[in-house]
């Protein structure tokens, strides 16, 4: 329970109103966020595709793998937020 204690911490418990809820929608729908976000999915698919086992360390490799994994994660669930 020691783990969740941390996360209530980071992270309390809150509910979204129906208003607020709409309100994220409706920012995400928006032309130019979409679009800032494809910049960026596309900047960090470009660094996942150039790094290099010839040139990184095996960890070194694996961690910025997973940290660009990561970050395209949350940009795509961030973009279908758009065809909500």
């Amino acid at each position: 329970m020691i783990a969740a204690s941390a996360i209530d911490k980071v992270f309390p418990e809150t509910t979204m109103a129906e208003s607020e809820e709409a309100e994220i929608l409706e920012v995400f729908r928006r032309p130019s966020v979409i679009k800032y976000l494809r910049c960026l999915g596309r900047e960090d698919a470009k660094e996942l595709l150039s790094l290099s086992a010839l040139d990184l360390p095996a960890q070194d490799l694996k961690d910025r793998h997973l940290i660009v994994n990561g970050k395209l994660a949350v940009i795509t669930t961030l973009l279908s937020l758009s065809d909500l």
